[in-house]
């Protein structure tokens, strides 16, 4: 597996680069050597990574029955990963944001701004870090917990702000056809978060839909360019609902500021799963 998915990205960088087969000679070949060593040892790297985090969550599992981590910041074995900020000016926009670690917070801030050419509002995100090369990394089964929600441990200076949202990439995630799509299938909610001071939010995994919009993030509106109509998770749509195996196989997690204009400021202390017990969700 780990030889495919280095002769695919392989293949790739050279037709980017425009190495065609015939232009090919030995100096080409000593380059894409250097190339698949250097691939070689990240991926080894990747792999080794992801087994810690493997063997540290069959051992955290046994101590958390109540809920499962899936991120901390805390450097905490099994739990951390690399996270990465992306804004919209990769589709011509004008959003920027910051993500760094402090304090084992995570600290996601900037502005979600006017998209021109959209007349309407862009996004920024941030994200653990993974792809189809080089693989994606492991979480925590949270299956138990599909009855439950995503616990959200936040603290904001912008709770005013009503763009938040969270997502979650999961194995075998399937959207509906029909719409225009920039990145992977994910399940995305949004949140709100009610004052300054610090709080556990909890996310309900039946309020996560797959068929969400590049347009607002929303999985309740419908698309500028061609009418297409996204649909929320409910009973009379339940192909966009998450599903245990989903949460089974989390792939990546992703908090975004979205959709709505406006300067944002939020703390994230860790991101868990568990049960919706008697605190109502905050969402928007």
């Amino acid at each position: 597996m780990i030889a495919v998915k280095l002769v695919a990205a392989l293949a790739i960088v050279n037709v980017v680069a425009g190495h065609e087969h015939k232009h090919w000679n030995v100096g080409t070949f000593v380059g894409m050597a250097k190339e698949l060593g250097l691939a070689a040892k990240h991926q080894v790297k990747f792999e080794i990574e992801n087994l810690k985090h493997d063997q540290m969550h069959l051992i955290s599992s046994q101590d958390q029955a109540d809920h499962v981590t899936l991120a901390t910041f805390d450097k905490a074995k099994g739990n951390t990963y690399t996270w990465q900020a992306m804004n919209d000016p990769v589709m011509g926009g004008k959003s920027h944001s910051t993500f760094d670690v402090e304090a084992s917070e995570g600290h996601f801030k900037g502005t979600c701004a006017i998209v021109p050419f959209l007349k309407a509002p862009g996004f920024c995100k941030v994200s653990t870090s993974g792809s189809i090369f080089w693989g994606y990394p492991h979480f925590a089964d949270a299956s138990k917990f599909i009855g439950g929600a995503l616990y959200l441990e936040v603290e904001t200076t912008t709770p005013e702000y009503a763009g938040f949202l969270v997502a979650f990439g999961a194995k075998n995630a399937t959207r509906p056809g029909g719409a225009m799509h920039h990145s992977p299938p994910s399940f995305k909610a949004g949140f709100k978060v009610p004052g300054k001071a610090r709080t556990t939010v909890k996310v309900p995994f039946n309020s996560f839909s797959v068929d969400w919009s590049d347009f607002t993030g929303r999985c309740d509106t419908k698309d500028p360019n061609n009418g297409y109509q996204h649909h929320c998770c409910s009973p009379e749509h339940p192909e966009v609902c998450p599903t245990a195996q989903h949460l089974s196989q989390i792939t990546g997690l992703e908090i975004w500021a979205e959709g709505v204009a406006g300067d944002f400021d939020i703390k994230i202390v860790s991101i868990s799963a568990g049960p919706l017990a008697d605190q109502q969700a905050v969402l928007v």
